[in-house]
């Protein structure tokens, strides 16, 4: 049986659910979501659209192409609070990416790629173990 898994923004007007394990759990280094999240990185947990339920408020969404791959990128937060709550990308349609730090209990996710580590702050120590790309997953 699944386990439903719940999450939302800083001021609570946004709610989700999502059911079950992701398909791809990912910290992305590149510029834009550097911008986008205000840190050195942003972690996203992948699931298919039918995964994933807005229980409660609105989103709105923002579009812009990757400064890195050229492709559209769609992030979608609370109209409230600005809390960037999922993303959808040109390369991985029918797919959502949840912001990992949304989540009301995110440590049952563990990260299994880093990806355009050629952008990233040279602070950051990615683990030597880790599935790591420059730039994007071929």
């Amino acid at each position: 049986m699944s386990e439903d898994h719940t999450g939302g923004c800083l001021c609570k007007a946004v709610r989700y659910r999502i059911t079950g394990d992701p398909n791809l759990t990912v910290a992305c280094y590149c510029k834009q979501c550097q911008r986008a999240s205000g840190t050195a990185f942003s972690t996203s947990a992948w699931f298919s659209e039918a995964q994933v339920e807005i229980t409660r408020g609105g989103l709105k969404p923002y579009r812009y192409a990757s400064d890195e791959s050229g492709r559209w990128i769609e992030i979608k937060f609370c109209e409230i609070c600005g809390t960037t709550i999922l993303a959808t990308i040109e390369t991985a349609p029918g797919e959502v990416g949840i912001s990992v730090g949304t989540l009301d209990h995110p440590n049952w996710l563990e990260i299994k790629e880093h990806i355009w580590t050629t952008s990233a702050h040279r602070s950051i120590a990615i683990p030597p173990d880790a599935v790591a790309f420059d730039r994007g997953p071929s």
